[in-house]
């Protein structure tokens, strides 16, 4: 092989390995959240406090990623919980999108990178929770997430009750 070929390849290769040794702490904390989800939340009460307008879920969805310091690794298995335990698709959309950039890891780091400059800490909150918003209640349209979905993770979400009991959800 030639020099450069191989000087790319090694490059490569260690560029795989630090991003894949620098994900596997956030995915395992995504699992552990995720499981930790699964043992305590009852998912009866987790989904009938949530809101069943599409805009508000995905807004809700987006919120409940500030409660969760995971990246956009470590966020993926909370969100298939989510769904798994009933969760409407844009609470989980939003959730998915809105984790990796409004947790307080990542707030406190932007905060860091850009003390002389408060406003962009700011603009990235909340352009991250319109974004995510958004695009949750986008995917409202879409009533079936099955096709969208691996077949072992679509077979373990519930159908969808056509008519939910309807609760305060700010309770």
């Amino acid at each position: 092989m030639q020099p450069a070929l191989t000087n790319q390849l090694n490059n490569a290769f260690t560029l795989f390995l630090s991003l894949l040794v620098e994900a596997i702490p956030f995915l395992l904390l995504g699992v552990l959240f995720s499981g930790l989800l699964l043992w305590f939340v009852d998912e009866n009460k987790l989904v009938s406090r949530l809101p069943r307008n599409p805009l508000l879920g995905a807004f809700a969805g987006s919120l409940v990623g500030f409660l969760f310091p995971v990246c956009e690794c470590g966020n993926v298995p909370v969100a298939r919980r989510l769904l798994m335990q009933g969760v409407p698709a844009p609470v989980a959309i939003g959730f998915l999108l809105a984790a990796p950039t409004i947790n307080p890891v990542v707030i406190w780091s932007t905060w860091t990178a850009f003390r002389d400059r408060p406003e962009i800490v700011v603009l990235r909150v909340v352009f991250s929770l319109v974004t995510a918003t958004i695009i949750g209640w986008v995917f409202s349209t879409q009533k079936d997430l099955r096709p969208l979905l691996q077949p072992a993770i679509a077979r373990a979400i519930p159908y969808p009750n056509p008519n939910p009991p309807r609760k305060n959800w700010l309770l």
